[in-house]
C-alpha cells in the first residue's frame, strides 16, 4: 500500500514491477486463515495491515468464527495451567498504575467481547514480541480464547537435518543460469531430487 501510494517520477516501472510481483507471490496469503489469524493475532499489527474497509470486515468475520470454535472452557482450562505453569510476567506499569483496574471494568461495562476489546487496545511497539505479549498472565487472563488461537497459530515448526538438506539441494536448482524458473517447477524438481531412491 505505501509502496503504490509513493510519487515515482523517474522509476514508476520499477515501482511497477515490484508492485505486480509482490501481488503475485503474496496474494494467496491474504485468502489463507492460518496466516491471517496469525497476523491479526500479532499485536504490533492487529488489523492495521489490511487495504480496505471490505477486507477488515472479512477478517473480522474469519477470526469471529475461529474464536466462538474454542469451548470457553478449554480457554480456561488453558488460562489456568498457564498462570500456574508460566513464569508470571506482568503487565508494564500494571502495579504502579493506581486507576489500572478502570480500564478493564470500563472495557466490560461497553460490553465489549474479549475479541472486541484485543482489537481495540493498543497496539504494541515495533521492537516488543508477540511471543512475549502472549506469555504475560495479565494477557493471557484478560483473552483466554485468543490465547489459545494464539496457540494454535502462533507455534514455532521444528526443523531438522533433513529440512536443511532440502534448502542445499535448492541452491543447487536455483543458481544465476536457472533464474526464470516458475515456483512449481522448482517445487517438482525438488521433489524429485530430494525422493530419487522412490523414483527408480
Amino acid at each position: 500500500r505505501k509502496i503504490a501510494t509513493m510519487n515515482t517520477q523517474y522509476c514508476t516501472s520499477v515501482k511497477t514491477g515490484l508492485l505486480v510481483s509482490i501481488e503475485k507471490r503474496f496474494s494467496r496469503l491474504f485468502d489463507d486463515v492460518h496466516y491471517i489469524i496469525s497476523a491479526v493475532l500479532d499485536p504490533k499489527f492487529k488489523l492495521r495491515w489490511v487495504r480496505s474497509e471490505e477486507e477488515e470486515v472479512k477478517y473480522r468475520m474469519i477470526l469471529r468464527q475461529q474464536y466462538e470454535q474454542i469451548p470457553e472452557s478449554l480457554s480456561l482450562a488453558t488460562a489456568s495451567t498457564s498462570s500456574s505453569h508460566a513464569e508470571k510476567v506482568e503487565c508494564e506499569n500494571a502495579e504502579d498504575d493506581i486507576l489500572g483496574y478502570m480500564t478493564q471494568s470500563g472495557s466490560q461495562r461497553a460490553g465489549l467481547s474479549e475479541l472486541d476489546a484485543y482489537l481495540a487496545s493498543n497496539c504494541i511497539t515495533l521492537e516488543d514480541n508477540a511471543l512475549t505479549f502472549w506469555h504475560k498472565s495479565c494477557n493471557v487472563e484478560k483473552f483466554p480464547r485468543l490465547h489459545v488461537l494464539h496457540l494454535h497459530h502462533h507455534c514455532v515448526p521444528a526443523t531438522s537435518a533433513a529440512m536443511e538438506r532440502v534448502f542445499s539441494a535448492a541452491g543447487y536448482i536455483v543458481n544465476a543460469r536457472r533464474s526464470r524458473l516458475s515456483d512449481t517447477l522448482i517445487e517438482d524438481m525438488l521433489i524429485a531430487k530430494c525422493n530419487a531412491e522412490l523414483l527408480q
